[in-house]
């Protein structure tokens, strides 16, 4: 791209993100009911040079810093030995890469004000596992439901 418009219109970019979770696991009535409980935490930013429009020769500083929160809880109960009841509740994202911020240059077009994908879902269950002489006998049956905001797409 750079030769056919004869001026630079791809810029050295950095780009860095930290993650960091903390999470519960609770166990009670002797093994029946567990919970696992999950917070999130996403941190990107981003330092490069765009131009505003290909057909000017005038880059743009840019700098970016964004945070998200992100969570999940799941929860099992026993019903019987051999049949539990499960169900999941997520709120997650994912952080765009540094080529969807910042372009490659040549097919992708710089997008700084690019938001993550985010995604709230559910998924419950019912599982019965029947151990026999041979292995196991294992029936599920699931329902899920996912929301999906800002999809990123090429």
């Amino acid at each position: 791209m750079d030769k056919s418009f004869g001026y630079q219109t791809n810029f050295p970019s950095r780009m860095s993100s930290f993650t960091v979770g903390l999470s519960y696991d609770l166990t009670l009535f002797g093994g029946k009911f567990m919970s696992s409980t999950t917070l999130k935490n996403f941190n990107y930013s981003s330092r490069t040079k765009v131009l505003e429009h290909t057909y000017i020769n005038n880059p743009v500083d840019i700098s970016l810093s964004r945070n998200y929160w992100g969570a999940s809880e799941a929860l099992r109960y026993k019903l019987t030995k051999e049949l539990m009841i499960k169900a999941s509740f997520s709120s997650e994202v994912r952080i765009p890469t540094a080529e969807e911020l910042t372009g490659n240059g040549y097919s992708i077009l710089p997008s700084t004000d690019l938001e993550p994908e985010r995604c709230k879902g559910l998924n419950a269950g019912l599982l019965f596992h029947h151990p026999n002489n041979y292995g196991f006998i294992e029936i599920e049956a699931n329902y899920f439901l996912n929301q999906l905001d800002d999809m990123i797409r090429y």
